[in-house]
């Protein structure tokens, strides 16, 4: 894949390289599109989704300036499994819409996921990170130089910084040389989806229906035995036994809630959600 790239940089080489005249946009790339890096989950057909399905909705904020279909995890046919997603996305989109209205679109299928969203005229080191955490990066790499999102003069730059990176790394025992500055120089730049809003995330963890329906039962039973010994207590005219009972049965009833409530889904977001399925 060396060999494409190259031939790809050397075809650019010619092209107009949009330079940005602020100073506070210095080392930004000139591409003015979003890029979206999109990896779905391998179950996403299983959960019944549909990858295109959320792609549709995002045309409706904007337009896609290109997109290219990453196929490298494909495996042999008898070896693959029609229940599985393997393809990923590379796609270049012209919206007016923020970071946080785009990320929205993948809410659903965000699990297991693997989306990274590139504003405009992203900062140079923010991509050169993205790549290195590819293990495709050559394959995507030649897909940039291709569709225009990264210029000639950028992918050289990049590929020098990478180089005095990997120099830093390796003088990093030497003697005179400061952490700090190799951090400095080897930012930690990934931006996933939905990194913006993670106070907004929910935690799920995931348990077999059976063991959840047999709480509930153990939650019923303790409810009428709660009952049984509250009307127990009212026979026997015991104050301190009747206010005991109280209070258990109190309890009892905050049990039961929350037990029924890990049965519940919250309504809106499911028709949040819906239209976008």
């Amino acid at each position: 894949m060396a060999a494409p790239v190259a031939a790809a940089v050397s075809n650019a080489a010619d092209a107009p390289i949009a330079v940005a005249e602020d100073g506070a946009n210095a080392g930004a790339v000139a591409n003015p599109n979003w890029h979206l890096s999109l990896r779905f989950s391998p179950d996403v057909l299983r959960d019944g989704l549909d990858p295109l399905s959320f792609l549709r909705y995002l045309l409706t904020m904007g337009s896609m300036v290109y997109a290219h279909v990453i196929d490298l995890a494909i495996p042999a046919a008898d070896d693959m499994d029609a229940e599985l997603c393997y393809l990923g996305f590379e796609i270049g989109f012209a919206s007016t819409a923020g970071r946080e209205e785009i990320d929205s679109v993948f809410e659903f299928v965000r699990e297991g996921s693997d989306i990274v969203i590139l504003a405009p005229h992203s900062q140079l080191t923010t991509y050169g990170h993205w790549l290195q955490g590819l293990p495709e990066r050559a394959e995507v790499a030649l897909h940039l130089l291709q569709s225009g999102a990264l210029t000639a003069a950028e992918w050289r730059q990049l590929q020098l910084d990478v180089a005095e990176a990997d120099d830093l790394v390796t003088t990093e025992k030497r003697p005179g040389v400061v952490p700090s500055q190799i951090r400095a120089a080897i930012p930690a730049l990934r931006q996933r989806g939905g990194e913006e809003k993670k106070s907004h995330e929910q935690k799920f963890i995931k348990i077999e229906v059976s063991k959840l329906d047999q709480l509930i039962d153990l939650v019923g039973e303790l409810v009428i035995a709660g009952a049984g010994a509250s009307l127990v207590a009212k026979r026997k005219k015991d104050q301190r036994f009747e206010e005991a009972t109280q209070v258990i049965s109190g309890l009892v009833e905050q049990i039961r809630d929350a037990a029924l409530t890990l049965r519940m889904v919250q309504i809106n977001e499911v028709f949040q959600r819906f239209p976008r399925v």
